[in-house]
């Protein structure tokens, strides 16, 4: 009798510490206990969660922690959340400076390309006037009057080259109308006594090149004098320059346009030929 209550107060005891060790998460232990006195070893081998519950047992638990390693506090996400707010405030602040400074150049650079393309298609037509003696020219190729909206500038130059491969001249004006300085470009012809007026409206070429123009004057450069103004030119030829009868006189060598555009005045010097 003393043997078989010692054998069931120390089974009582090895499942007390069995299910205490299953707790705390020792597999192994635990299904040692349960294949001790009183469970056969065949019960033991055909249950399969004598052998597995321990081990699933144990890998929940240290999933548990790792789960709880990698999470974030509290104080973590304020100051991540912190951090992107001051990121987020200095970009704005950039952008808005950005956009600031974009919407103050880009008049200044329109302007500038409007300066750009017109002193640049003046250069270019310039560099092509006809010379009188070459042409049996009457009118003089550069020729600047004055008109009731201001200074008209006409120029008689060499035109692009032609399908048929023969040289033919040009006819064009520059003028302001309504705060708008235009450019008209007649057909090119091989008579040089050819008009505005001999022609259709829809056969004149005429571009707008600058708006808010206010002023638009012309001064021809003479040799051993200066700068003149059209009017005070002298309608003799230049020293040292013979003049065939019914021939216009040669144009000058240089032109000096000044542009008065929103209180602001363009100065260009061009080469004539």
């Amino acid at each position: 009798m003393s043997h078989h209550f010692a054998d069931r107060d120390n089974t009582r005891a090895a499942r007390w510490r069995s299910r205490r060790r299953r707790r705390r998460g020792f597999a192994p232990h635990a299904a040692r206990r349960r294949s001790g006195p009183g469970l056969p070893a065949a019960h033991h081998s055909a249950c399969p969660l004598v052998g597995q519950a321990p081990q699933r047992i144990r890998i929940r638990h240290l999933a548990g922690r790792a789960v709880a390693r990698k999470a974030f506090t509290l104080i973590e996400l304020l100051v991540a959340i912190t951090i992107l707010a001051i990121i987020a405030m200095i970009a704005w602040r950039g952008l808005d400076s950005l956009a600031a400074t974009r919407a103050r150049l880009d008049p200044e650079a329109d302007d500038a390309r409007a300066l750009l393309t017109t002193y640049g298609q003046l250069e270019r037509d310039a560099a092509q006037i006809a010379s009188p003696a070459l042409f049996a020219m009457r009118t003089r190729p550069v020729l600047a009057t004055s008109t009731d909206s201001g200074t008209a500038l006409q120029l008689i130059r060499i035109a692009s080259p032609q399908p048929d491969g023969a040289t033919a001249l040009q006819t064009v004006t520059y003028q302001v109308v309504d705060g708008m300085l235009v450019r008209r470009a007649l057909p090119p012809t091989r008579r040089n006594n050819e008009s505005a007026c001999d022609l259709a409206p829809e056969a004149i070429d005429s571009a707008r090149l600058m708006s808010g123009v206010t002023g638009f004057q012309v001064r021809y450069w003479q040799s051993n004098v200066g700068w003149i103004a059209p009017e005070q030119e002298s309608a003799a030829p230049p020293p040292g320059v013979v003049q065939a009868p019914g021939i216009a006189l040669p144009p000058p060598p240089g032109l000096e346009v000044r542009i008065t555009r929103n209180g602001r005045e363009y100065r260009r010097v061009l080469l004539v030929g």
